[in-house]
């Protein structure tokens, strides 16, 4: 078992970048938030002699772009959806009135 001074100080940037570049490609909206609570773990727990600001800082970047791609995709999506099921569907209106 691994100690807390043995863990390679990226391992929480490493999780930010795997759970955010998912959440990004895959749209996994878990592993977005994942990579979200990573890139914050990372930015936490980072040490002043061996911290890599950039990796922390792209798998923030990557978390942030993997929520808003899935907000963006559910808000649009459901939209979508309405327009093919008809204007029966509730919440079917829009804004243009199409």
């Amino acid at each position: 078992m691994l100690k807390y001074d043995e863990i390679p100080p990226d391992l929480w940037s490493l999780g930010a970048l795997v759970f955010s570049f998912l959440g990004v490609t895959m749209k996994y909206r878990g592993c977005a938030w994942f990579g979200a609570l990573f890139a914050v773990a990372a930015w936490a727990n980072k040490r002043t002699h061996d911290a890599d600001t950039k990796q922390i800082f792209t798998g923030a970047v990557f978390a942030i772009a993997g929520l808003s791609v899935n907000a963006i995709n559910s808000y649009h999506g459901m939209q979508a959806r309405a327009r093919e099921a008809g204007a029966s569907a509730p919440g079917a209106e829009t804004r243009d009135g199409l």
